[in-house]
């Protein structure tokens, strides 16, 4: 007896069924059962799939879908439709870093009669900030209407988030104060950020009053809350952050994930001493301590990240609480995930174990102290723009003449964004071009070189590694010679500069046949980088997401909008992100000169700020040029100034805290001299002699343990080093050719024909012998 077969009609019919009853797995393969030869159904079922496929996170086959409809079907199926298939497609390619295809599929939507065009101008505003065409992403956000105020909201807020990024804190205020729809979640999201600005500000008070609010409401997100105690935490308000903490615990009611949170957030703030002084808030305090250690979870050892911070939690709060043997046996052993972080509190613990009674209190808030310095001297050094983060030097510039936003409509010319992001957001490493060449890769041997991290012993500063130590010996009891045995360390660093095309750099580096100026210069964009300065950082470089964005799980049902596009930084260093890329933050170097006490940071040059805006401006009008130059310079100019003051006034408190040190710990010499060297080590090689501050030169640096696995070595080239993951080409914005590197410029051309890296001539003068 022969089976019936199965019409299109009736596949279709069973996975709309399966779809009702959310069995999308089971509609998927029914809806692909069906072919182009049946055409109407074959229509229908790849509209049901561009769904599933969304759902799924199946990019590639929505962007199928959604072409083989919009190329073969416009005229059978209505404009509101043909509509929500493009944003669809739009979406997809956004999702897929194909910003120019998002903005042209979007830009195809016309605003007539689209009744999800806020929708439209959210994502499109989102495609033009990652073509960094922030001025048009403005215009998009200020021209969503109140018609939704849950978009409106949605578009404030992220133009908010975008000020913050960019350093316009006044504007950021004014755009936050804005979300007026109180009953929604995007509210208490912009008044955490005024909440934050208003400390930056130094308008305490206000500050306080709305983030206690907020931390007070029983349906606030409770890493909002945990967000807060942060803030609370920054500013010295160490009581309002730990009540904060109790009533997060309490709500918990012992959930694990909550738990582990508020636990690595609490260690923050517990190695204070200023927490400890006060009785009442030291009993709090222990009473966390040992609430969150006694149903601490065990996080899964495959999960490294999680595991090694969990470890480390509980050994400073061990520390803490002087059980010093505890905490040495829970820093041991996780060198693998963190190397210097768990040697420094190793030997922090270890040192702690040597001191006498009567001085171990001192010596350990002033031990704790120093290595908070440090992170702050690291955080400070950081190129702000290698994240999707803001830097606050460059908000409290913005915010130095405070003065309370009125409420006249927010304006298109209120964002000028000739601001920081213009100024630090590309970075040059010269080298010969044969090196390029393997970076960039050939077709005839397959695939490129990683780009690597040298070991600092094959720089060509003899004084590398030793300035510090100098400078600091000068100022305080620390030994001038502390670096000079470093054996058990491993230091790795990958050299850039802000200047882009010198004449001096040409000369000294990627040297072909010993001959000056015969190098090209890669000029590197800001996401070749780190970008998140707490979770990565010098000794902890993790795994990064680069499509740091997803979708949201439902759709805005009132409004009847298609899912919009939701972002997210994914930094767990785990299993589930084995396949992403380590990268490395870039920090800026300090140049000192040991002799007369002079301090100054790596920065791009004035001559530079002028060649920008010749090439930006397109115009031969010199008093244009010098204008628009002398207005950046000055901003510029303060920012930096800003830091350099900052990091002077650290290292006068690490001077002090070294000395208290030597001084608590005079019966344990040795082991202070051990725990100073390695404390230091994350700062040893960003400092470099004076003589060298022409260079205005950045470092990725790696500190490990030379049983560190990803060390590589090649005797024959008398190099040792690690590997960047990553394609440098994708990252490339351009290449500058020295005087001598002219004759390699069609061959670079043929390498990058695919791309549209730029390729220039140096504009420096220089004669070749």
């Amino acid at each position: 007896m022969m089976m019936k077969k199965i019409s299109a009609d009736e596949i279709l019919q069973r996975g709309i069924e399966l779809m009702k009853e959310k069995k999308f797995e089971e509609a998927k393969n029914k809806f692909e059962r069906i072919t182009q030869c049946d055409n109407a159904q074959y229509l229908r079922a790849q509209r049901y799939l561009i769904g599933i496929y969304i759902r799924n996170e199946q990019w590639i086959e929505v962007i199928k879908a959604s072409e083989w409809i919009l190329e073969n079907h416009c005229s059978g199926i209505s404009k509101e439709e043909v509509e929500e298939i493009q944003f669809k497609l739009g979406c997809s390619y956004f999702s897929i870093e194909r910003w120019k295809d998002a903005v042209d599929i979007f830009r195809s939507i016309k605003e007539h009669d689209c009744k999800f065009y806020d929708a439209v101008r959210i994502v499109l505003a989102n495609a033009y900030i990652k073509l960094n065409q922030t001025q048009e992403a403005v215009g998009l956000l200020l021209q969503v209407s109140g018609d939704s105020q849950w978009l409106f909201d949605d578009a404030r807020n992220r133009l908010g988030s975008l000020c913050l990024q960019k350093g316009l804190g006044m504007q950021a205020i004014k755009v936050f104060k804005s979300v007026s729809n109180t009953d929604h979640i995007l509210y208490r999201s912009a008044r955490m950020n005024l909440g934050f600005l208003y400390f930056r500000s130094n308008q305490k008070s206000k500050a306080i009053k709305i983030l206690q609010k907020i931390s007070k409401e029983n349906d606030a997100d409770i890493f909002d809350k945990l967000y807060i105690v942060a803030i609370f935490e920054d500013n010295g308000l160490y009581k309002e952050a730990v009540q904060c903490c109790e009533d997060v615990l309490n709500a918990a009611k012992g959930d694990s994930d909550i738990c582990a949170a508020v636990k690595y957030i609490l260690v923050e703030f517990l190695a204070k001493r200023e927490v400890w002084k006060d009785e009442s808030l030291r009993q709090k305090v222990n009473g966390l301590i040992e609430n969150i250690i006694s149903f601490m979870p065990q996080f899964d050892k495959d999960e490294a990240f999680l595991h090694h911070a969990n470890q480390l939690a509980t050994g400073k709060m061990h520390l803490i609480n002087n059980n010093f043997t505890k905490a040495e046996d829970l820093f041991k052993n996780q060198e693998n995930v963190s190397y210097h972080d768990s040697t420094c509190f190793l030997e922090l613990a270890r040192l702690l174990g040597k001191i006498g009674p009567e001085k171990v209190e001192g010596i350990k808030w002033n031990l704790i102290e120093f290595l908070g310095i440090i992170d702050k001297i690291e955080d400070k050094l950081l190129c702000a723009q290698n994240m999707n983060c803001y830097d606050n030097d460059v908000l409290d510039a913005s915010l130095e003449n405070f003065k309370e936003a009125g409420s006249e409509d927010i304006k298109l010319e209120d964002f000028e964004f000739a601001e920081y992001h213009g100024y630090e957001y590309k970075f040059a490493h010269y080298s010969r071009c044969e090196t390029a060449f393997k970076l960039i890769g050939k077709p005839q041997t397959g695939s490129p070189s990683a780009f690597r991290l040298g070991s600092v012993g094959n720089v060509n500063d003899p004084k590398e590694g030793v300035v510090l130590g100098q400078y600091l010996g000068k100022c305080c009891k620390l030994a001038s010679d502390i670096f000079i045995d470093n054996e058990p360390y491993a230091t790795f660093v990958g050299c850039f500069t802000f200047n882009h095309d010198s004449l001096n750099q040409f000369r000294l580096y990627g040297k072909e046949n010993n001959q000056e100026a015969s190098g090209v210069s890669l000029v590197f964009l800001s996401d070749f980088f780190g970008r998140d300065n707490r979770a990565m950082h010098i000794n902890n470089p993790v795994r990064v997401d680069d499509q740091d964005h997803k979708l949201k799980d439902e759709d805005d049902e009132a409004n009847e909008i298609p899912k919009i596009l939701e972002f997210s930084m994914n930094t767990r260093g785990d299993k589930a992100n084995a396949d992403k890329p380590i990268k490395y933050n870039l920090y800026r170097c300090i140049y000192i000169d040991p002799e007369t006490g002079y301090l100054s940071l790596a920065r791009r040059d004035k001559a530079t700020f002028y060649q920008e805006c010749a090439n930006s401006m397109n115009s031969e009008n010199l008093d244009s040029i010098r204008e628009m130059a002398e207005a950046r310079w000055e901003n510029y100019s303060k920012i930096i100034e800003r830091k350099e003051n900052g990091i002077r006034d650290l290292m006068e408190k690490l001077v002090r805290l070294i000395d208290e040190i030597y001084e608590d710990g005079a019966n344990a010499k040795e082991s202070v001299n051990k725990f100073m060297r390695i404390g230091l080590l994350k700062l040893q090689y960003l400092v470099k002699h004076a003589a060298y501050q022409e260079e205005q030169e950045c470092r990725m640096i790696y500190v490990t343990g030379w049983k560190d696995e990803k060390i590589r070595s090649d005797y024959k080239l008398k190099t040792i080093y690690v590997e960047c993951d990553g394609s440098v080409v994708e990252h490339l914005d351009g290449i500058y050719l020295s005087p001598g590197a002219k004759d390699a410029k069609d061959h670079f051309r043929v390498l990058l024909r695919d791309t549209e890296i730029k390729i220039r001539e140096s504009r420096n003068p220089f004669r070749h012998r």
